[in-house]
């Protein structure tokens, strides 16, 4: 939800806080991007359901913020990938900047569903008014390069009063400007494409923007007429993150031979696999690119690098490239073993010095386990699977993923391949022959995790793992 609450000098807060507080209970948005909201009104609105991020725009941090508040039942936040900037030049530090007549915040924050252990960003920020066109300019100009220089490239969704008109040039360059690296969609233009969505009287002022390259899939989205509780209606989205192909993120801890897990050492020097229990450094985000390889993220937004196998790796890489990129190989349960873009394999090295990347068959020392950090986690990655029989080639992903009553399997031919789907205790619930298109129907099968095994007439295979909800 993005909700303008108006600040509260001459504008009667004690008389309609109670429609404020109707609305957010009424519709029970995940997470609200508010404006011109002081430090109590904020504590007020986020009763106990909801923790508040934020601070005024003020150097004293008094003032009105744009305060994000979010269930904190659901989600947890990542602080160091949090905070707040100013529409100036100096975007750092706090004052008066483009916009001579108030100072103008933009409060961000990057959440983690605990369900999952997935990221999504919310910046939130108060535009000038129209008179201040250079203002509003910066300001645009300012917002989509802080999305787009974000340190881990999560899903992100921008909320705010950007007080600017459909036909605005600021909604235009949102948009469709030729120098926005983040070209944005009107979520509620995805449901509503020409009619409503009036936030301030006859004109819509409050969007809720998602980059308009993204798979983010608008389920529905709306206008709250009533009650009223301020000057300006809010407007809310349902989004689904995770639709079309969006590489999946979950969030796993991996453990050596040795009974030891893998840690991150934040970066500064070479991984070990020596730690008796999993602090942060010792979680990764295992991102699915679009090849079928995965990279590994560190809690310090880093990816974990092979090196080529030739030093012991690190995790201080800022974007994934070949190095950074692996194979994950199904060694049964939740065992499997990491093989790099050079070929070799990860070993742990049993816990004695740095990891390497450099072994060429897999051992004790090159196998792993892995354990999702928080129940739910699934992931739509092509896995590569240990057999003489060989490998299907081809860029291939099961989607949606999760799934409901069916799936269907994007990158195959018009040659029809057989699809065996196994419960996690290796019993086959379901078998079909499926080409290109077509859809495998699973509205029979329980909750839970399986594991799909497609086989070819010549004895190839590919394995994933399905999420049924």
């Amino acid at each position: 939800m993005s909700y303008n609450v108006q600040q509260p000098n001459g504008t009667n807060w004690e008389g309609r806080k109670g429609s404020v507080a109707s609305i957010i209970n009424s519709n029970q948005p995940d997470v609200i991007g508010s404006q011109e909201a002081l430090a109590y009104m904020a504590g007020y609105i986020k009763g106990t359901e909801y923790t508040v991020y934020g601070r005024g725009r003020d150097c004293d941090e008094g003032g009105e913020g744009s305060f994000i508040f979010y269930k904190s039942a659901k989600y947890d936040i990542d602080y160091s990938n949090s905070g707040s900037f100013w529409f100036k030049d100096n975007s750092s530090e706090c004052g008066r900047g483009w916009d001579p007549d108030y100072n103008r915040i933009c409060t961000y924050v990057r959440l983690i569903e605990k369900s999952s252990g997935k990221g999504f960003y919310i910046f939130n920020s108060h535009f000038a008014t129209s008179n201040r066109v250079e203002a509003r300019s910066k300001s645009a100009k300012l917002l989509v390069n802080r999305v787009n220089e974000r340190t881990i490239k999560d899903p992100v969704i921008l909320t705010g009063d950007f007080n600017s008109i459909e036909s605005d040039p600021i909604t235009s360059f949102f948009k469709t400007g030729s120098d926005n690296p983040v070209k944005l969609r009107d979520t509620y233009r995805d449901v509503h494409p020409s009619s409503g969505g009036n936030t301030f009287g006859s004109v819509k002022y409050d969007y809720i923007y998602v980059p308009a390259s993204s798979n983010i899939q608008t389920l529905a989205s709306e206008v709250i007429e009533s009650p009223v509780g301020s000057d300006h209606r809010p407007i809310w989205a349902e989004l689904d993150l995770n639709a079309g192909d969006n590489p999946s993120t979950w969030r796993i801890t991996i453990q050596g031979s040795n009974g030891k897990y893998l840690s991150s050492e934040d970066g500064l020097s070479a991984m070990m696999c020596d730690r008796d229990e999993a602090d942060d450094w010792e979680k990764f985000d295992v991102i699915d690119n679009p090849d079928g390889t995965f990279s590994l993220r560190g809690s310090n937004g880093k990816y974990v690098s092979s090196e080529n196998g030739n030093s012991p790796m690190m995790c201080d890489r800022n974007t994934p490239d070949d190095w950074e990129k692996f194979n994950w190989v199904e060694l049964g349960g939740n065992a499997f073993a990491i093989k790099g873009s050079n070929g070799n394999y990860v070993s742990s090295e049993n816990g004695l010095s740095g990891v390497m990347c450099n072994r060429p068959d897999i051992g004790e020392w090159e196998t792993f386990n892995w354990t999702t950090v928080a129940s739910g986690a699934s992931t739509s990655r092509v896995q590569e699977v240990v057999s003489e029989e060989g490998v299907i080639n081809g860029d291939l992903a099961l989607f949606p993923n999760p799934a409901n009553t069916y799936f269907k399997i994007s990158g195959l031919g018009g040659t029809c391949v057989r699809a065996d789907i196994y419960d996690l205790y290796g019993e086959l619930v379901n078998k079909s022959c499926v080409s290109a298109g077509e859809k495998i129907e699973i509205s029979s099968l329980t909750e839970g995790t399986y594991l799909v095994k497609l086989s070819t007439e010549n004895g190839a295979t590919q394995t994933f793992r399905l999420i049924k909800k």
